[in-house]
Protein backbone atom coordinates (compact mmCIF):
# COMPACT_ATOMS: atom_id res chain seq x y z
CA UNK A 1 0.00 0.00 0.00
CA UNK A 2 1.54 3.02 -0.86
CA UNK A 3 -0.30 5.41 1.94
CA UNK A 4 2.90 4.15 4.19
CA UNK A 5 6.38 5.32 4.35
CA UNK A 6 8.45 2.65 2.74
CA UNK A 7 11.41 3.50 5.57
CA UNK A 8 8.78 2.45 8.25
CA UNK A 9 7.38 -0.23 6.65
CA UNK A 10 9.90 -2.10 5.92
CA UNK A 11 11.72 -1.96 9.36
CA UNK A 12 8.32 -3.35 10.87
CA UNK A 13 7.97 -6.33 8.28
CA UNK A 14 11.43 -7.30 8.26
CA UNK A 15 11.87 -7.46 11.74
CA UNK A 16 7.85 -8.97 12.13
CA UNK A 17 8.81 -11.86 9.87
CA UNK A 18 11.76 -12.91 11.29
CA UNK A 19 10.36 -13.14 14.91
CA UNK A 20 7.86 -15.67 13.14
CA UNK A 21 9.75 -17.75 10.28
CA UNK A 22 13.47 -18.01 11.60
CA UNK A 23 14.35 -16.31 14.91
CA UNK A 24 11.06 -17.10 16.63
CA UNK A 25 12.40 -20.65 18.08
CA UNK A 26 16.20 -19.50 19.31
CA UNK A 27 14.93 -15.41 20.89
CA UNK A 28 16.96 -15.39 24.13
CA UNK A 29 14.75 -14.47 27.77
CA UNK A 30 16.49 -11.46 27.57
CA UNK A 31 15.32 -9.75 24.78
CA UNK A 32 13.25 -6.75 25.43
CA UNK A 33 10.39 -5.43 24.47
CA UNK A 34 12.35 -2.26 22.67
CA UNK A 35 13.35 -5.04 20.02
CA UNK A 36 10.11 -5.22 19.05
CA UNK A 37 7.39 -3.04 16.46
CA UNK A 38 4.16 -1.73 18.49
CA UNK A 39 1.37 -2.51 18.33
CA UNK A 40 -1.31 -0.94 19.96
CA UNK A 41 -5.39 -3.19 20.35
CA UNK A 42 -8.42 -0.87 20.70
CA UNK A 43 -11.66 -3.10 21.53
CA UNK A 44 -13.62 -4.73 24.08
CA UNK A 45 -13.69 -7.57 25.95
CA UNK A 46 -13.06 -9.71 22.99
CA UNK A 47 -9.90 -7.98 22.63
CA UNK A 48 -9.09 -7.71 26.41
CA UNK A 49 -9.73 -11.95 26.26
CA UNK A 50 -12.43 -11.96 28.42
CA UNK A 51 -13.11 -15.29 30.63
CA UNK A 52 -9.93 -16.64 29.44
CA UNK A 53 -8.00 -16.03 32.97
CA UNK A 54 -5.98 -18.97 34.15
CA UNK A 55 -4.60 -19.72 37.34
CA UNK A 56 -1.41 -17.66 36.74
CA UNK A 57 -3.29 -14.60 36.14
CA UNK A 58 -5.38 -13.98 39.23
CA UNK A 59 -5.70 -9.74 38.06
CA UNK A 60 -8.91 -9.95 36.18
CA UNK A 61 -8.63 -5.98 35.91
CA UNK A 62 -5.09 -6.15 33.34
CA UNK A 63 -5.80 -7.71 29.65
CA UNK A 64 -5.27 -11.93 29.32
CA UNK A 65 -2.13 -13.19 27.88
CA UNK A 66 -4.41 -15.27 25.70
CA UNK A 67 -6.19 -12.24 24.03
CA UNK A 68 -5.47 -12.35 20.28
CA UNK A 69 -3.42 -8.96 19.85
CA UNK A 70 -0.40 -11.46 21.79
CA UNK A 71 -0.61 -14.43 19.17
CA UNK A 72 -0.70 -11.88 16.01
CA UNK A 73 2.84 -13.08 14.40
CA UNK A 74 3.68 -15.68 17.01
CA UNK A 75 4.24 -12.12 19.61
CA UNK A 76 6.86 -10.72 17.37
CA UNK A 77 4.81 -7.11 18.44
CA UNK A 78 5.34 -4.99 21.28
CA UNK A 79 1.34 -5.17 22.69
CA UNK A 80 -0.24 -2.28 24.05
CA UNK A 81 -3.58 -2.88 24.55
CA UNK A 82 -6.01 -0.46 25.19
CA UNK A 83 -9.24 -1.92 25.52
CA UNK A 84 -12.58 -3.64 28.07
CA UNK A 85 -14.90 -5.32 28.70
CA UNK A 86 -18.46 -3.65 28.11
CA UNK A 87 -17.07 -0.98 26.05
CA UNK A 88 -19.43 0.49 22.99
CA UNK A 89 -17.87 2.58 20.13
CA UNK A 90 -18.57 5.47 22.43
CA UNK A 91 -17.05 4.15 25.10
CA UNK A 92 -13.80 3.92 23.19
CA UNK A 93 -14.39 7.18 21.52
CA UNK A 94 -14.65 9.04 24.76
CA UNK A 95 -11.36 7.61 26.34
CA UNK A 96 -9.38 8.73 22.98
CA UNK A 97 -10.38 11.88 23.20
CA UNK A 98 -10.15 12.30 26.99
CA UNK A 99 -7.45 9.55 28.50
CA UNK A 100 -4.08 11.01 28.22
CA UNK A 101 -2.53 7.63 28.04
CA UNK A 102 -4.55 6.68 24.53
CA UNK A 103 -3.31 9.39 21.88
CA UNK A 104 0.53 8.82 22.58
CA UNK A 105 -0.02 5.21 22.46
CA UNK A 106 -1.74 5.28 19.37
CA UNK A 107 0.89 7.90 17.85
CA UNK A 108 3.94 5.43 18.07
CA UNK A 109 1.85 2.51 17.24
CA UNK A 110 3.15 0.54 14.32
CA UNK A 111 0.10 -1.60 13.91
CA UNK A 112 -3.30 -0.71 15.42
CA UNK A 113 -5.83 -3.23 15.50
CA UNK A 114 -9.79 -2.05 16.12
CA UNK A 115 -12.43 -4.54 17.38
CA UNK A 116 -15.57 -2.56 18.66
CA UNK A 117 -19.23 -2.50 18.28
CA UNK A 118 -20.41 -5.59 19.48
CA UNK A 119 -21.47 -4.15 22.76
CA UNK A 120 -23.91 -1.52 20.71
CA UNK A 121 -25.54 -4.67 19.42
CA UNK A 122 -26.01 -6.89 22.27
CA UNK A 123 -26.95 -3.88 24.17
CA UNK A 124 -29.30 -2.47 21.82
CA UNK A 125 -31.09 -6.06 21.45
CA UNK A 126 -31.21 -6.55 25.25
CA UNK A 127 -29.54 -9.91 24.38
CA UNK A 128 -28.73 -10.74 28.66
CA UNK A 129 -31.92 -10.35 29.11
CA UNK A 130 -33.29 -12.61 26.13
CA UNK A 131 -30.62 -15.57 27.56
CA UNK A 132 -31.41 -15.13 31.06
CA UNK A 133 -35.54 -15.46 30.23
CA UNK A 134 -35.66 -17.42 26.85
CA UNK A 135 -38.92 -17.40 25.20
CA UNK A 136 -39.88 -17.71 21.84
CA UNK A 137 -39.48 -14.52 19.28
CA UNK A 138 -42.34 -13.46 18.06
CA UNK A 139 -42.53 -11.78 14.65
CA UNK A 140 -43.24 -8.46 17.39
CA UNK A 141 -40.50 -9.29 18.83
CA UNK A 142 -37.67 -9.56 16.45
CA UNK A 143 -39.27 -6.37 14.76
CA UNK A 144 -38.83 -4.32 18.23
CA UNK A 145 -35.25 -5.60 18.56
CA UNK A 146 -34.64 -4.88 14.74
CA UNK A 147 -35.54 -1.44 14.98
CA UNK A 148 -33.41 -0.39 18.12
CA UNK A 149 -30.55 -2.35 16.42
CA UNK A 150 -30.97 -0.05 13.29
CA UNK A 151 -30.83 3.34 15.67
CA UNK A 152 -27.95 1.92 17.57
CA UNK A 153 -26.43 1.17 13.50
CA UNK A 154 -26.33 4.79 13.12
CA UNK A 155 -24.87 5.80 16.43
CA UNK A 156 -22.16 3.07 15.51
CA UNK A 157 -21.49 4.43 11.87
CA UNK A 158 -20.52 8.18 13.61
CA UNK A 159 -18.78 6.66 16.75
CA UNK A 160 -16.97 4.56 14.15
CA UNK A 161 -15.49 7.48 11.80
CA UNK A 162 -14.57 9.43 14.97
CA UNK A 163 -12.25 6.96 16.05
CA UNK A 164 -10.39 6.33 12.63
CA UNK A 165 -10.40 10.11 12.30
CA UNK A 166 -8.35 10.80 15.89
CA UNK A 167 -6.26 7.35 15.22
CA UNK A 168 -5.48 9.38 11.36
CA UNK A 169 -4.99 12.76 13.17
CA UNK A 170 -1.82 11.36 15.12
CA UNK A 171 -0.66 8.50 13.10
CA UNK A 172 -0.81 8.50 9.12
CA UNK A 173 1.69 5.74 8.98
CA UNK A 174 0.70 2.41 11.00
CA UNK A 175 -2.36 -0.14 9.42
CA UNK A 176 -5.43 -0.33 11.09
CA UNK A 177 -6.59 -3.91 11.27
CA UNK A 178 -10.30 -3.51 11.93
CA UNK A 179 -12.30 -6.38 12.66
CA UNK A 180 -15.72 -6.78 11.71
CA UNK A 181 -18.66 -8.78 13.93
CA UNK A 182 -19.45 -12.12 14.01
CA UNK A 183 -22.48 -13.71 15.10
CA UNK A 184 -22.03 -15.87 18.80
CA UNK A 185 -24.70 -17.62 18.09
CA UNK A 186 -24.21 -20.92 16.31
CA UNK A 187 -26.82 -22.85 15.36
CA UNK A 188 -27.00 -25.25 17.83
CA UNK A 189 -28.50 -22.53 20.21
CA UNK A 190 -31.61 -23.15 18.89
CA UNK A 191 -31.94 -26.12 20.55
CA UNK A 192 -32.19 -23.67 23.37
CA UNK A 193 -33.30 -20.72 22.37
CA UNK A 194 -35.16 -21.31 19.13
CA UNK A 195 -34.76 -18.54 16.32
CA UNK A 196 -31.69 -16.72 18.31
CA UNK A 197 -29.71 -18.24 15.60
CA UNK A 198 -31.26 -16.78 12.35
CA UNK A 199 -31.64 -13.60 14.53
CA UNK A 200 -28.31 -12.97 15.01
CA UNK A 201 -27.48 -13.36 11.61
CA UNK A 202 -29.79 -10.96 10.14
CA UNK A 203 -28.86 -8.42 12.57
CA UNK A 204 -24.62 -9.49 12.19
CA UNK A 205 -24.74 -9.06 7.92
CA UNK A 206 -26.77 -5.60 8.05
CA UNK A 207 -24.43 -4.25 10.32
CA UNK A 208 -21.28 -5.47 8.62
CA UNK A 209 -22.81 -4.75 5.23
CA UNK A 210 -23.86 -1.48 5.93
CA UNK A 211 -21.51 0.26 9.04
CA UNK A 212 -18.42 -1.56 9.64
CA UNK A 213 -17.58 -2.38 5.79
CA UNK A 214 -18.02 0.90 4.59
CA UNK A 215 -16.10 2.36 7.71
CA UNK A 216 -13.22 0.97 6.41
CA UNK A 217 -13.49 1.24 2.98
CA UNK A 218 -13.53 5.08 3.38
CA UNK A 219 -11.03 5.24 6.07
CA UNK A 220 -7.38 5.37 4.44
CA UNK A 221 -4.91 2.78 5.85
CA UNK A 222 -7.57 0.07 6.71
CA UNK A 223 -7.51 -3.19 6.34
CA UNK A 224 -11.04 -5.25 7.08
CA UNK A 225 -10.64 -8.17 8.78
CA UNK A 226 -13.13 -10.80 8.40
CA UNK A 227 -14.14 -12.32 11.71
CA UNK A 228 -17.60 -12.92 10.47
CA UNK A 229 -16.70 -15.98 7.83
CA UNK A 230 -13.93 -17.36 10.01
CA UNK A 231 -16.53 -17.92 12.83
CA UNK A 232 -19.49 -18.88 10.81
CA UNK A 233 -20.51 -22.46 11.41
CA UNK A 234 -17.90 -23.01 14.11
CA UNK A 235 -19.15 -21.46 16.73
CA UNK A 236 -18.62 -24.67 19.19
CA UNK A 237 -15.02 -24.36 18.61
CA UNK A 238 -14.75 -20.55 18.97
CA UNK A 239 -17.50 -19.56 21.45
CA UNK A 240 -17.38 -20.07 24.69
CA UNK A 241 -20.34 -22.59 26.78
CA UNK A 242 -22.61 -19.98 27.03
CA UNK A 243 -20.97 -16.99 26.67
CA UNK A 244 -20.55 -15.25 23.46
CA UNK A 245 -16.18 -14.47 23.96
CA UNK A 246 -14.05 -16.43 21.76
CA UNK A 247 -11.98 -19.35 23.59
CA UNK A 248 -8.29 -19.62 23.07
CA UNK A 249 -8.48 -21.30 19.69
CA UNK A 250 -11.01 -18.30 18.78
CA UNK A 251 -8.80 -16.05 20.23
CA UNK A 252 -5.88 -17.54 18.07
CA UNK A 253 -7.74 -17.61 15.13
CA UNK A 254 -8.36 -13.62 15.33
CA UNK A 255 -4.81 -13.40 15.17
CA UNK A 256 -3.98 -15.58 12.58
CA UNK A 257 -6.95 -13.65 10.16
CA UNK A 258 -4.29 -10.58 11.51
CA UNK A 259 -1.33 -12.61 10.23
CA UNK A 260 -3.07 -12.76 6.87
CA UNK A 261 -3.93 -9.13 6.54
CA UNK A 262 -0.13 -7.82 7.52
CA UNK A 263 1.14 -10.50 5.00
CA UNK A 264 -1.33 -8.62 2.37
CA UNK A 265 1.03 -5.41 3.04
CA UNK A 266 4.01 -6.99 1.85
CA UNK A 267 5.10 -6.44 -2.22
CA UNK A 268 4.10 -9.44 -3.98
CA UNK A 269 7.56 -11.36 -4.97
CA UNK A 270 9.32 -9.91 -7.58
CA UNK A 271 10.51 -12.15 -10.40
CA UNK A 272 14.22 -12.22 -10.56
CA UNK A 273 15.45 -9.18 -12.41
CA UNK A 274 16.08 -9.33 -16.61
CA UNK A 275 17.48 -6.86 -18.59
CA UNK A 276 16.71 -6.20 -21.99
CA UNK A 277 19.14 -4.56 -24.39
CA UNK A 278 17.67 -3.19 -28.07
CA UNK A 279 20.26 -0.90 -30.46
CA UNK A 280 18.44 1.61 -32.78
CA UNK A 281 19.16 1.42 -35.71
CA UNK A 282 19.27 -2.67 -36.92
CA UNK A 283 20.93 -1.79 -40.02
CA UNK A 284 24.30 -0.50 -41.66
CA UNK A 285 24.83 2.81 -40.64
CA UNK A 286 27.91 5.35 -39.81
CA UNK A 287 26.59 5.56 -36.78
CA UNK A 288 25.58 6.41 -33.81
CA UNK A 289 23.97 3.34 -32.46
CA UNK A 290 21.39 3.56 -29.31
CA UNK A 291 20.81 1.08 -27.11
CA UNK A 292 17.93 1.47 -25.05
CA UNK A 293 17.71 -0.58 -21.95
CA UNK A 294 14.39 -2.29 -20.44
CA UNK A 295 13.87 -4.36 -16.75
CA UNK A 296 10.86 -6.26 -15.87
CA UNK A 297 11.25 -4.08 -12.23
CA UNK A 298 9.56 -1.12 -11.51
CA UNK A 299 11.99 0.20 -8.89
CA UNK A 300 15.35 0.77 -10.80
CA UNK A 301 18.51 2.49 -8.37
CA UNK A 302 21.01 2.55 -10.88
CA UNK A 303 22.16 1.93 -14.66
CA UNK A 304 25.77 2.51 -15.92
CA UNK A 305 27.42 0.94 -19.43
CA UNK A 306 31.14 0.03 -20.42
CA UNK A 307 32.50 -1.52 -23.48
CA UNK A 308 33.71 -4.45 -23.67
CA UNK A 309 32.11 -7.87 -22.00
CA UNK A 310 32.16 -7.76 -18.28
CA UNK A 311 30.65 -8.41 -14.58
CA UNK A 312 29.10 -6.87 -11.78
CA UNK A 313 32.13 -6.25 -9.33
CA UNK A 314 33.65 -3.89 -12.74
CA UNK A 315 31.16 -1.57 -12.08
CA UNK A 316 31.64 -1.24 -8.70
CA UNK A 317 33.52 2.13 -8.96
CA UNK A 318 33.23 2.39 -12.50
CA UNK A 319 30.34 2.98 -15.44
CA UNK A 320 28.60 5.50 -17.57
CA UNK A 321 25.82 6.47 -15.74
CA UNK A 322 22.70 5.82 -17.82
CA UNK A 323 19.50 8.15 -16.93
CA UNK A 324 16.36 6.32 -15.16
CA UNK A 325 14.12 8.53 -16.51
CA UNK A 326 15.57 7.70 -20.53
CA UNK A 327 17.51 5.07 -19.96
CA UNK A 328 19.39 4.75 -23.61
CA UNK A 329 22.78 5.53 -24.11
CA UNK A 330 24.59 5.92 -28.02
CA UNK A 331 27.49 4.33 -29.13
CA UNK A 332 29.96 4.80 -31.94
CA UNK A 333 32.24 1.99 -32.91
CA UNK A 334 31.29 -1.95 -33.11
CA UNK A 335 31.81 -4.21 -30.59
CA UNK A 336 30.64 -5.27 -27.32
CA UNK A 337 29.02 -3.09 -24.44
CA UNK A 338 27.61 -4.01 -21.04
CA UNK A 339 24.97 -2.80 -18.97
CA UNK A 340 24.70 -2.85 -15.15
CA UNK A 341 21.70 -2.84 -13.47
CA UNK A 342 20.68 -2.20 -9.72
CA UNK A 343 17.16 -2.75 -8.62
CA UNK A 344 15.17 -1.62 -6.34
CA UNK A 345 15.37 -4.31 -4.23
CA UNK A 346 19.27 -4.42 -4.06
CA UNK A 347 19.83 -7.08 -6.78
CA UNK A 348 22.41 -6.45 -9.15
CA UNK A 349 23.00 -8.11 -13.00
CA UNK A 350 24.94 -7.23 -15.48
CA UNK A 351 23.33 -8.16 -19.58
CA UNK A 352 25.82 -8.07 -22.58
CA UNK A 353 25.16 -6.05 -26.37
CA UNK A 354 27.54 -6.66 -29.33
CA UNK A 355 27.04 -3.96 -31.97
CA UNK A 356 28.14 -4.69 -35.65
CA UNK A 357 25.99 -2.29 -38.20
CA UNK A 358 28.58 0.62 -38.04
CA UNK A 359 30.36 1.20 -40.86
CA UNK A 360 33.41 3.72 -41.04
CA UNK A 361 32.63 6.68 -43.19
CA UNK A 362 33.96 7.00 -46.28
CA UNK A 363 36.30 10.41 -46.37
CA UNK A 364 36.15 12.27 -49.90
CA UNK A 365 38.58 14.21 -51.26
CA UNK A 366 38.04 17.57 -51.54
CA UNK A 367 36.86 18.99 -54.32
CA UNK A 368 39.69 20.80 -55.77
CA UNK A 369 38.70 24.01 -58.37
CA UNK A 370 41.22 23.69 -61.73
CA UNK A 371 43.05 26.54 -62.20
CA UNK A 372 41.73 29.44 -64.37
CA UNK A 373 44.51 29.53 -67.23
CA UNK A 374 44.34 32.53 -69.36
CA UNK A 375 44.07 32.12 -73.32
CA UNK A 376 48.16 33.21 -74.90
CA UNK A 377 48.72 36.50 -75.75
CA UNK A 378 48.98 36.50 -79.65
CA UNK A 379 52.35 37.86 -80.78
CA UNK A 380 51.51 40.18 -83.96
CA UNK A 381 53.19 38.80 -86.70
CA UNK A 382 56.34 40.56 -87.72
CA UNK A 383 55.98 43.30 -90.48
CA UNK A 384 57.66 42.84 -93.28
CA UNK A 385 60.55 44.71 -94.56
CA UNK A 386 59.46 46.29 -97.74
CA UNK A 387 61.80 45.54 -100.79
CA UNK A 388 64.80 47.53 -101.36
CA UNK A 389 64.63 49.69 -104.43
CA UNK A 390 67.06 48.77 -106.74
CA UNK A 391 69.26 51.52 -107.81
CA UNK A 392 68.27 52.92 -110.72
CA UNK A 393 70.75 52.83 -113.43
CA UNK A 394 70.81 55.92 -115.12
CA UNK A 395 70.76 55.65 -119.63
CA UNK A 396 74.08 56.64 -120.70
CA UNK A 397 74.26 58.96 -123.04
CA UNK A 398 74.08 58.59 -126.39
CA UNK A 399 77.97 59.69 -126.61
CA UNK A 400 79.18 57.59 -123.75
CA UNK A 401 79.72 53.82 -123.55
CA UNK A 402 76.76 51.73 -121.78
CA UNK A 403 79.00 49.91 -119.05
CA UNK A 404 77.54 46.89 -117.88
CA UNK A 405 77.73 45.73 -114.32
CA UNK A 406 78.98 42.48 -112.99
CA UNK A 407 77.09 40.16 -111.95
CA UNK A 408 77.22 39.35 -108.34
CA UNK A 409 76.02 35.56 -106.73
CA UNK A 410 74.30 36.04 -103.47
CA UNK A 411 73.74 33.41 -101.77
CA UNK A 412 70.32 32.45 -100.59
CA UNK A 413 69.61 33.05 -97.18
CA UNK A 414 68.06 34.72 -94.24
CA UNK A 415 68.88 38.72 -94.98
CA UNK A 416 70.97 40.07 -92.54
CA UNK A 417 69.84 43.01 -90.21
CA UNK A 418 71.71 46.41 -91.45
CA UNK A 419 74.14 47.18 -88.90
CA UNK A 420 77.21 47.73 -90.75
CA UNK A 421 79.10 50.38 -89.28
CA UNK A 422 82.79 52.29 -90.10
CA UNK A 423 84.49 52.61 -87.04
CA UNK A 424 86.40 48.95 -87.50
CA UNK A 425 87.91 50.20 -91.12
CA UNK A 426 88.96 53.50 -89.11
CA UNK A 427 90.86 51.15 -86.40
CA UNK A 428 92.36 49.53 -88.90
CA UNK A 429 93.53 51.98 -90.86
CA UNK A 430 95.11 53.85 -87.85
CA UNK A 431 96.88 50.67 -86.52
CA UNK A 432 98.66 50.31 -89.63
CA UNK A 433 99.82 54.06 -90.18
CA UNK A 434 101.11 53.44 -86.53
CA UNK A 435 103.09 50.60 -87.37
CA UNK A 436 104.64 51.98 -90.54
CA UNK A 437 105.58 55.12 -88.99
CA UNK A 438 107.31 52.95 -85.78
CA UNK A 439 108.92 50.88 -88.67
CA UNK A 440 110.19 54.27 -90.31
CA UNK A 441 111.40 55.77 -86.66
CA UNK A 442 113.45 52.29 -86.37
CA UNK A 443 115.50 52.86 -89.52
CA UNK A 444 115.80 56.17 -89.02
CA UNK A 445 117.43 55.81 -85.64
CA UNK A 446 119.43 53.08 -86.48
CA UNK A 447 121.27 54.64 -89.52
CA UNK A 448 122.16 57.77 -86.99
CA UNK A 449 123.68 55.40 -84.75
CA UNK A 450 125.76 53.54 -87.67
CA UNK A 451 126.96 56.97 -88.89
Amino acid sequence: MHFFKKKRFSILFVLALLFQTVLAPFVFAEETAEDKPSLVALGDSITFGWNLYGEDEPDKSKPSKHAFPNYILDGAFDVTNLSFPGWTSGDLLGQIKTNPVYLPAITEADVITLNIGNNDLLKAADINNLLNNPEPLTDEKIAEITEKIEAASIQLYSNLAQIMGAIRGVNQDAPILFYNTYNPFGSHMDQVFPGLHLMGEKIILGVNENVIHPIATDAPGTILVDAYSAYNGKQVDYILPNDVHPTIKGQKVLASLADQALFSLLPPELPELEIELTATPTESTEGPVTVAVATNHEEISEMKWLPGELEVEDFENEGNEISLSNPVFEVTENGVYTVYVLSGTGEKKVNTIQITNIEEKVVEPPVVEPPIVEPPHEVPPAEEEPPAEEPKIEEPAKNEQKVTPEKTETKSGPKLPNTASPLYNMLAIGLATLLFGSVILFVYIRRNRSA
